[in-house]
C-alpha cells in the first residue's frame, strides 16, 4: 500500500511543480497554462505557436514553450522558446505611450539559434486588462523578420 501511494504521489508532484513555477511575485499565468496562443504573420503562411508556462508545441521530435511554424503543412520551421520552469521572469513595466496598461514582459533567449548564428530573442508581453475575467488571449503579434 505504501508503494502505491509513494507511486501515486510521483505521479502529482510533477504537475503541481510545473503550475507552482507559473507565478513571479505579484503576477501568475496559472489560468492560461494548457492554453496555445497562435499569432499568425503577416502573409498568412506562418505562425507562431506559444503555450504559456509548459513545453507543449512539437518541433523536430521535440516540444517547446514556442515554436514558428507553417500553417498549411504544421511543419515546424525552427523553436522559439523552451519552457525553463520559471527562470526567466517577468519584467514589469508602466506604457505611458498612450494606453497606460501595465506589462509583463518576458525575455527568451533559449531559441533556436539563427541562421546566421546570432541568439534567437522571443519576447512575449502580457498587458494588463482589469475587464478581461480571467485572463484573455486576445493577441496582437509582430515578430522582426530579421532574426528568422
Amino acid at each position: 500500500m505504501a508503494l502505491w501511494c509513494l507511486f501515486l504521489l510521483g505521479l502529482i508532484m510533477p504537475i503541481y511543480s510545473q503550475v507552482s513555477q507559473c507565478a513571479w511575485e505579484d503576477f501568475n499565468l496559472i489560468q492560461a497554462q494548457g492554453y496555445e496562443i497562435q499569432c499568425v504573420d503577416g502573409g498568412g503562411t506562418f505562425a507562431v505557436g506559444y503555450t504559456p508556462c509548459m513545453s507543449y508545441a512539437l518541433c523536430s521530435g521535440s516540444r517547446y514553450q514556442a515554436v514558428f511554424f507553417d500553417r498549411f503543412s504544421g511543419v515546424c520551421q525552427y523553436y522559439l522558446a523552451a519552457w525553463d520552469d520559471g527562470e526567466t521572469a517577468p519584467k514589469f513595466r508602466y506604457n505611458r505611450d498612450g494606453d497606460d496598461k501595465y506589462t509583463w514582459t518576458f525575455e527568451y533567449r533559449n531559441g533556436q539559434t539563427c541562421e546566421n548564428g546570432d541568439e534567437r530573442l522571443f519576447e512575449v508581453v502580457w498587458k494588463c486588462n482589469e475587464q478581461a475575467i480571467p485572463f484573455s488571449t486576445a493577441t496582437v503579434c509582430s515578430y522582426d523578420s530579421d532574426t528568422n
